[in-house]
């Protein structure tokens, strides 16, 4: 929903500037591989990328229904993976 938005909202001839942004939870393992795809895809469709980066909001929650569903935990092992994580992005 939101890259559509992004899209529609932040391309370069309606805007000078992102209008729409999306968060990207940097504690999650997978986060700077979305915020990659998401910056090209900008690039591919001529609209300017926001983003807003957030270290951790729901990593325990994150865990719990990674553990209830059987599934691989998504979030880093270690708060020094998020922070790298944080500040690659």
């Amino acid at each position: 929903l939101v890259l559509d938005l992004q899209q529609k909202y932040n391309a370069v001839d309606k805007s000078d500037r992102p209008i729409i942004y999306n968060t990207y939870q940097c504690y999650l393992k997978d986060a700077l591989e979305r915020l990659h795809t998401d910056v090209d895809r900008a690039k591919r469709f001529n609209y300017h990328f926001g983003a807003k980066l957030v270290r951790g909001a729901y990593m325990e929650s994150e865990k719990l229904l990674a553990s209830v569903a059987h599934l691989p935990i998504p979030i880093h092992d270690s708060i020094e993976e998020t922070h790298a994580c944080y500040n690659e992005a």
